[in-house]
This record gives C-alpha cells, sequence and structure tokens, in this order.
C-alpha cells in the first residue's frame, strides 16, 4: 500500500447551531449518524500547506433526528482561506471576495450566503487540527483507502478574528486528544485481510460497550 499524502497538518472546523447540536449528539443512534450525508450543519477544511479552504453547509444534520425530512442540498464551495469568516458572516461585506472568481464560485458563494441568512443560529464552534497521512493501495475487488489523524489538536472558539481556517488554536479552551484516529475505506464487500489484522492487534483501542473507537466502511 503506497502513501499519497505523507504528515500533511489540516484543519477542520464545525458549523452548527450549539442546541441542535447537543440535541443530536445526545440522541442520536449509531445508526442514524452512520447514515447522515453529514453529521453537522457545516464544516470548513483545509490544509496548512495551502491557500483556499473548503466551505461545505446543509440541513443534513437535523435530518438525522426527522427522517420525515426530505434530502437536503449539500452546498460547497472552495474559497482563501481568509474569506471565510467574511463569507460565513451574513453581515460582511463580500463583494470583494468575489474578485477575480469565476462565475460559478460566484454563485456558490452567493448559495452559501443565503443559507447562512437563513440559518442564522450556525457558528463556528469548534477547530480540529492534525497531521495526516493518507495510503492508498490494491485489495481484492478494488482500491482501499486509509487516513491516519495524529497530534490531534481540538480548540473552542473564543471570538477572536482571524480564528476560523488558521492555523492557530487560538484563545478558546483547548483539548488534546491522545490517540491516533485511522479511517479505513474499500471497494466490494469482501473486507480486506490488513482490516482484521488491525482491529484484532494492540495498537486498536477497544471500546467499552455503546463506544465507537474504529470505523472501517465498504464502498
Amino acid at each position: 500500500m503506497g502513501i499519497s499524502v505523507h504528515g500533511d497538518r489540516v484543519g477542520h472546523v464545525v458549523l452548527d447551531d450549539l442546541g441542535s447540536f447537543s440535541d443530536i449528539q445526545n440522541t442520536a443512534t449509531i445508526d442514524q449518524v452512520s447514515k447522515a450525508v453529514m453529521r453537522t450543519a457545516g464544516q470548513v477544511r483545509w490544509c496548512s500547506r495551502g491557500f483556499d479552504a473548503s466551505v461545505v453547509v446543509s440541513d443534513c444534520s437535523g435530518a438525522i433526528l426527522n427522517t420525515d425530512l426530505p434530502s437536503s442540498e449539500v452546498l460547497e464551495v472552495k474559497t482563501r482561506r481568509k474569506n471565510v469568516e467574511a463569507l460565513l458572516d451574513p453581515k460582511a461585506e463580500t463583494t470583494s471576495l468575489k474578485d477575480g472568481q469565476c462565475l460559478q464560485t460566484k454563485q456558490n458563494m452567493d448559495r452559501i450566503r443565503r443559507w447562512s441568512i437563513k440559518h442564522p443560529g450556525v457558528t463556528p464552534l469548534a477547530k480540529i487540527m492534525s497531521r495526516k497521512t493518507r495510503f492508498t493501495g490494491s485489495v481484492a475487488g478494488g482500491e482501499a483507502w486509509v487516513s491516519l489523524d495524529r497530534d490531534i489538536v481540538m480548540s473552542s472558539n473564543a471570538g477572536e478574528p482571524g480564528w476560523v481556517a488558521s492555523d492557530e488554536e487560538g484563545g478558546g479552551k483547548i483539548v488534546e486528544f491522545p490517540h491516533g484516529v485511522v479511517e479505513i475505506l474499500w471497494d466490494g464487500k469482501q473486507t480486506p485481510s490488513f482490516v482484521t489484522e488491525l482491529t484484532k492487534s494492540h495498537i486498536v483501542h477497544k471500546p467499552r460497550p455503546n463506544q465507537i473507537e474504529t470505523r472501517v466502511c465498504s464502498s
């Protein structure tokens, strides 16, 4: 299995309404969460060595608890990291943000802005920074993709300017996660042999009942 990206520092900011987010975390079942398109109202993702960030929003997080809700469109745009806070602030002036952007990007920005106006309670709640290594390789039935996150640090939003999409943890509460997180996806229904070996090894934290520490998915 080959390494495609080695040790990039990556960031992920959770966007959601704090009340709705707490309700979902406390009441959603594992089955509901595993089937959700998105687990929060939105997210911002970036790589430290890049200038751009991906902003994604939708109503899918609310649908986790309410299966009667119609499927929600997922809106996404890639923009400069320095522009993210203004993009998500319904009161901010965004005319200059669109300078030099293609028509499709401008349209996507407008859609996300309209979404933000309809969801004033959705704010940046927390930031997760980690070093991510990705592996790819062939398995029976197709390909497998593995990502390893380590040196994970989580911080809350203290409201200081520039916190969203920056590489700094900021002045909010900071928590270091003392484990690595591995995510494995593969083609086909047959579980690759290395997945079984990994889950039985000493390096995997064995969860207590009602906990999930290892997540593997077939596609």
